[in-house]
């Protein structure tokens, strides 16, 4: 599974991509917009995790953005502060929504869930 992974806070990027490492998931984690564009313009990414709020920026940027790629990835929004309710986050085109703080393994089910659902659906 090919994730990328945008969180501005570096202590929770590095728990994350270390425990889908330990999966032997191939992880890609940034935390600014401006280089998960990047990354989404040059991997066709499986599944998309992000923060809503990454600093300044915001996550939604990225749910836009992995929108109109090429690739079609599962986005799951991550949220501390319930910024958004799960049903905006879901009319924006997620997938999949987390509070802050999670187990992992709730993340990686509901990832792996979500992309049978969309392989076998396609």
């Amino acid at each position: 599974m090919i994730c990328l992974l945008v969180e501005d806070d570096s202590d929770l990027r590095r728990t994350l991509t270390d425990a889908l490492l330990r999966k032997a998931w191939k992880v890609h984690a940034v935390s600014k917009v401006e280089d998960a564009s990047r990354l989404l313009c040059s991997t066709d990414f499986d599944v998309i995790v992000t923060d809503v709020r990454l600093g300044e920026e915001s996550g939604i940027d990225v749910v836009s953005i992995a929108r109109v790629s090429n690739c079609r990835p599962v986005i799951i929004i991550m949220t501390g502060n319930c910024d958004m309710m799960p049903e905006e986050c879901y009319a924006l085109g997620a997938h999949g929504f987390l509070v802050k703080p999670f187990q992992i393994t709730e993340l990686i089910t509901i990832a792996q869930s979500l992309v049978s659902l969309r392989m076998g659906g396609s």
